[in-house]
C-alpha cells in the first residue's frame, strides 16, 4: 500500500513537472522572436545593452537545472514556477528597456529644440521694418511715413498704433484720430490693412527729423522713421553773365542737384518765352541727362546778337535759374565762350570793362601830354637848344 501510494505520488509530480516545462517553454518560444527583432534592431545603435538571446539562453539553463532539481523535492517545483515566471518578466523588461531612445531624447534625457520664430508662430504684434522705411520729401510736396503692424488683428479695440513726433515729443495721431492743431497732419488707416501712415502737407525744413510709431503694448513697442526735408538745387554754370562771340555756338549748361528723383522735364526760356526747337530761327536743341544728378545742355548754333538776352532754365521739382547772355560782334572781353567752348565766368560785367578801357585811354593820353615838351624841336628823348653866336 505504501509502494503504490509513492508510485502516484511520483507520476503526480511528473505531471506537474511536464506542465510546467511546457508552459515555460511556451513562454520562451512566444518571448524568442520579439528578443530577435529587437536585438537585430537596436544592438547597433546601443552596443552596450546586453543581448537578449544571451539571456534567454541563460535563464533556459537556469530552467532545466530548477527542473532537475524538482524531481529531487517537492520544494524545486515552486522554485521551478518562479524562476520561469521570473524569465518571463525579464524578458518583458529586457524588451520594453531595449526599444532605445525615441526621437527627440537624448542619452541623459529629452533634447528641446526651439526654431526661429516666424510669421506664423510669432506671438503678438510686430513692426515690419522693410515696409516702414526712412523717407525723403521734396519742400512743400506731401510726404507720407508709413507703419506697418503684423498680428493685430482683432486687437485694435485693445491696443493702438500713434506717431510721435520725437524732436519735441508730441503726440500727433492715435489710431485713425489726429491730436494736433497742426492741420498739416493727418492719420491714414485702411479698414484690413496693416499699415498706419502719417501724412504731411507742404513739408518744411522744420519738419525733418524723427518720427516715432507707437505699439500701445506694456511696455510700448516702438519703430523710428526718418523724415528728411530736402531742396533740390538749380545753378547755370557760368551765370550771372555770359559773352559769346558772334557766329559760334551758345552752350548753356544747367545743372539740377539733391532732388529725390530727375524733373520730369526742363523747360528754357529766352527772355520770358519759352524757346521753340520748331522756331524759323533754327540751329537750337536740347540734351538732358537725368540720374542724381540732372544736367540739361541748350545749344544754339551760329550765334547772333539777337540771341543776347536773359535765358532761363526751369525744372519741375526745382526752382528756376537764369543767365544773361551777351553776344559781341567784334568786341573780345577777357571772358568769351568761343565756337562752343565750355563756359567761363565773368570777373567783372559789361559796364565795368567799358570803365576800365576809358581810364586806360585817359592814363596813356596823360603821359603822352607830359611827354611833349620834350620832344619838340628835336627827335625823342632829346633837347634842342639853340646855339650862341
Amino acid at each position: 500500500m505504501t509502494m503504490t501510494k509513492a508510485h502516484i505520488l511520483c507520476i503526480l509530480w511528473m505531471i506537474i513537472f511536464f506542465s510546467s516545462s511546457s508552459t515555460v517553454r511556451g513562454a520562451q518560444r512566444d518571448a524568442l522572436p520579439k528578443q530577435q527583432q529587437t536585438t537585430s534592431t537596436k544592438d547597433s545603435s546601443t552596443p552596450g545593452q546586453p543581448n537578449l538571446l544571451t539571456i534567454g539562453g541563460t535563464s533556459s539553463s537556469s530552467s532545466s537545472t530548477s527542473t532537475n532539481a524538482a524531481v529531487s523535492s517537492s520544494s524545486s517545483s515552486s522554485s521551478s514556477s518562479s524562476s520561469s515566471s521570473s524569465i518571463i518578466s525579464l524578458s518583458t523588461t529586457s524588451s520594453s528597456s531595449s526599444s532605445g531612445p525615441t526621437p527627440g531624447s537624448g542619452r541623459f534625457g529629452p533634447v528641446e529644440t526651439t526654431a526661429p520664430p516666424t510669421e506664423q508662430t510669432r506671438v503678438g504684434p510686430y513692426f515690419d521694418v522693410a515696409a516702414s522705411k526712412n523717407v525723403t520729401a521734396l519742400l512743400g510736396k506731401t510726404a507720407y511715413l508709413n507703419c506697418r503692424v503684423k498680428n493685430l488683428g482683432n486687437k485694435t479695440m485693445l491696443l493702438q498704433v500713434s506717431w510721435v513726433r520725437h524732436r519735441d515729443i508730441h503726440l500727433l495721431t492715435v489710431g485713425r484720430y489726429t491730436y494736433t492743431s497742426d492741420q498739416r497732419f493727418r492719420a491714414i488707416h485702411h479698414p484690413h490693412t496693416e499699415d498706419w501712415s502719417l501724412q504731411i502737407k507742404y513739408p518744411q525744413h522744420r519738419d525733418s527729423g524723427i518720427y516715432e510709431c507707437q505699439i500701445s503694448t506694456t511696455p510700448h513697442m516702438s519703430h523710428f522713421v526718418h523724415l528728411n526735408v530736402i531742396e533740390p538745387s538749380t545753378e547755370i554754370i557760368g551765370a550771372p553773365d555770359l559773352y559769346i562771340e558772334s557766329g559760334s555756338t551758345i552752350n548753356l549748361t544747367c545743372v539740377v542737384k539733391d532732388s529725390p528723383e530727375p524733373p520730369a522735364y526742363i523747360f528754357w526760356n529766352h527772355n520770358n518765352a519759352i524757346i521753340s526747337y520748331d522756331s524759323p530761327r533754327g540751329g537750337v536743341s536740347v540734351i538732358t541727362e537725368k540720374g542724381d544728378t540732372t544736367t540739361s545742355f541748350l545749344l544754339i548754333q551760329n550765334a547772333r546778337p539777337s540771341d543776347s538776352g536773359q535765358y532761363t532754365c526751369n525744372p519741375s521739382n526745382a526752382k528756376s535759374k537764369s543767365v544773361t547772355v551777351h553776344v559781341l560782334n567784334g568786341e573780345y572781353p577777357a571772358a568769351m565762350q568761343r565756337a562752343g567752348q565750355p563756359l567761363h565766368r565773368t570777373p567783372h560785367n559789361h559796364q565795368l570793362l567799358v570803365l576800365a578801357s576809358v581810364l586806360a585811354s585817359s592814363l596813356l593820353c596823360s603821359i603822352g601830354m607830359l611827354r611833349l615838351p620834350a620832344t619838340f624841336g628835336g627827335r625823342a628823348g632829346r633837347t634842342t637848344r639853340p646855339v650862341s653866336s
